[in-house]
C-alpha cells in the first residue's frame, strides 16, 4: 500500500486489495482517499513506525477507510496518528493490538476530525486518546470494546454541535456510540476535571475500578447490575 501511496496525486483515490500489508504507512498526500476494497475482515495494516504508530497522516484532507489497523501491541503506540492534518476523516476501521487507537497529540494536533463508524477492540487500551487541542467535525457511530477507556477528552478539545460542557453534552456524545460491549475501564474521562462518566451500556464496578483517586464518577440513568466498592 505504500507503493500506491507513492505513485498516486493528491485528491486520488486508492483502492487497496484484500491481504495483510506488513508495513506502517505514512500519507503524506493531500485530499487522498485510501479504502479498502473489500473492508476490514479481509485487509489489514499491520506495523509499527520507529516512533510508534501504524498509520501517520502528514497532509490535509485525508480518508483512511475500511481497514483493520494492528498495532502489534507496541510500547506506548497508536494504530493512528492524524498530526496536524486539516480535515482528515477515519471511518470504517477497526483498531486492534494497540495502546491507543486513535491519538491526537502526537506529531501536531489535528483540526476539523471526523472518526465515525470504527471498532476499538477489546484489545486496545485507549479508544482515542490525546485530544488537547484537537477540533472535531463528527464523532459517532463508533464501537467501543476498550479495556481502559473509550474516549479522553482533553484541554482545549471541541465538537462540532456538542459544547461539551454539562453531563448532558457527555451523555448526548454516548449515546452517539455502542459501549455494549466494553471490556474494561469506562466510556469517557473529561481530564479537564477529572470526572468520568458511565452510561447503562457499562459496567459501574468496572469503571469505579478503573478510576483513580480524585475522580468524580458520574452515572448515567439506567438500572445497573453492580457491586460498587471503592478501592481507589
Amino acid at each position: 500500500s505504500s507503493d500506491l501511496i507513492d505513485a498516486a496525486s493528491p485528491g486520488d483515490v486508492v483502492y487497496v486489495l484484500e491481504g495483510t500489508y506488513s508495513e506502517s504507512l505514512l500519507v503524506n498526500k493531500a485530499n487522498l482517499t485510501i479504502k479498502s476494497a473489500f473492508g476490514p475482515v479481509s485487509t489489514t495494516i499491520q506495523g509499527v513506525a520507529a516512533t510508534g504508530e501504524t498509520v501517520r497522516f502528514a497532509a490535509n484532507g485525508v480518508t483512511l477507510d475500511g481497514f483493520t489497523i494492528d498495532n502489534l501491541d507496541a510500547a506506548d503506540g497508536r494504530a493512528v496518528a492524524p498530526g496536524s492534518s486539516i480535515g482528515a476523516t477515519i471511518t470504517n476501521n477497526v483498531f486492534v493490538y494497540a495502546r491507543r487507537g486513535i491519538q491526537g497529540d502526537f506529531y501536531g494536533v489535528p483540526t476539523d476530525l471526523t472518526i465515525t463508524n470504527n471498532v476499538f477492540s477489546s484489545s486496545v487500551d485507549y479508544g482515542l486518546a490525546g485530544t488537547e487541542g484537537m477540533s472535531l467535525l463528527d464523532l459517532s457511530g463508533n464501537t467501543f470494546e476498550t479495556s481502559v477507556e473509550g474516549i479522553g477528552l482533553g484541554t482545549g478539545v471541541s465538537l462540532t454541535g456538542n459544547p461539551l460542557a454539562s453531563p448532558d453534552d457527555f451523555f448526548l456524545l454516548l449515546g452517539d456510540q455502542d459501549f455494549s460491549g466494553l471490556a474494561g475501564g469506562y466510556a469517557l474521562k473529561d481530564y479537564r476535571d477529572n470526572t468520568v462518566y458511565v452510561n447503562v451500556n457499562g459496567s459501574l464496578d468496572d469503571a469505579v475500578d478503573t478510576a483513580v483517586a480524585g475522580d468524580t464518577v458520574v452515572v448515567g440513568a439506567g438500572l445497573y447490575d453492580a457491586d460498587a466498592g471503592v478501592t481507589v
